[in-house]
């Protein structure tokens, strides 16, 4: 009987602390669950945490860097607002469209012959099949500007365009002999200085020579519609009223010269020579070809 209850008293204590027991192990598996829940919800979806750095910084930003095109080293600005890219061009090459012929810029080769063709366009019927000519490189462009005068209602020719380093001495020769070399020299250029010798510059007049090789051609309306619609066609008025102490000669709205469309739009809306927008140019370096 004593066994009995000896017996009884143990099982009645083990069962009390058995029950103590699994209520810990339940209380320490719920707050294991929910703790690894929480740090779960927590935790970053992509993997660890990255260190944001400013996005237009570092050699490695290729997506920011793609849609940034980089700065040209080869832009000029004419003037605020208004710029060109000199790309390879090289003022001092004759063959060159953006080439500088002047007084002080002579050409580097006195001997340069360019390629030359007949223009297509009315042209002073006097002068030789060489002097009716001009560049190759402008013809198509040569045709345009005398097409487009027609169709404003201008009948111009082309009275006089590539002069070799042999006639420019002729003429400048013969205006010294009629008006002296301190008259001449403000209308006429020296054998080597003249841009008819590039073959990218001609003389435009009337055809019937109202204002022939007078500054009053850029009183008439076709001088005027000449000044205004030139560079439309890559053309420029070489030497305009006011500049002559930069371009070293007198006004002259019937010579024209070709420096392509893109420069001579830049001329014309800044309303710089090509000496003065040359000076800019050449301080850039051009880019390797």
């Amino acid at each position: 009987m004593f066994m009995a209850r000896v017996l009884v008293y143990i099982y009645t204590k083990v069962m009390k602390n058995s029950k103590k027991i699994i209520v810990l192990i339940i209380t320490a598996v719920v707050i294991v669950t929910v703790g690894v829940a929480v740090f779960v919800l927590r935790s970053p979806k992509d993997g660890p945490a990255r260190v944001v750095t400013n996005p237009d910084s570092g050699p490695n930003n290729d997506a920011n860097n793609a849609q940034r095109p980089a700065a040209s080293s080869t832009v000029v600005t004419l003037r605020p607002g208004l710029v060109i890219d000199r790309g390879v061009h090289d003022t001092s090459n004759p063959a060159d469209l953006w080439v500088l012929v002047s007084k002080t810029r002579p050409l580097t080769d006195t001997g340069y012959t360019p390629a030359i063709a007949l223009p297509g366009v009315k042209v002073r019927t006097d002068k030789s099949k060489e002097e009716q000519s001009v560049g190759t490189a402008i013809v198509a462009d040569t045709q345009a500007l005398f097409a487009a005068a027609v169709t404003a209602g201008y009948d111009f020719m082309l009275s006089s365009g590539y002069r070799s380093s042999t006639l420019q001495q002729t003429y400048y020769s013969n205006y010294v002999a009629q008006s002296g070399e301190q008259a001449a020299n403000k209308f006429s250029a020296k054998p080597g200085q003249s841009e008819h010798q590039t073959g990218l510059a001609f003389d435009m007049n009337l055809a019937d020579k109202q204002c022939y090789l007078d500054t009053c051609l850029g009183d008439l309306p076709a001088g005027k519609w000449l000044a205004a619609h030139a560079h439309a066609y890559g053309f420029i008025i070489r030497y305009p009223l006011g500049k002559e102490d930069i371009t070293g000669y007198q006004y002259e709205p019937w010579h024209v010269r070709y420096v392509g469309a893109e420069l001579a739009k830049a001329l014309y809306e800044s309303g710089l020579t090509l000496d003065e927008a040359v000076a800019l140019i050449d301080a850039v370096p051009a880019a390797t070809r």
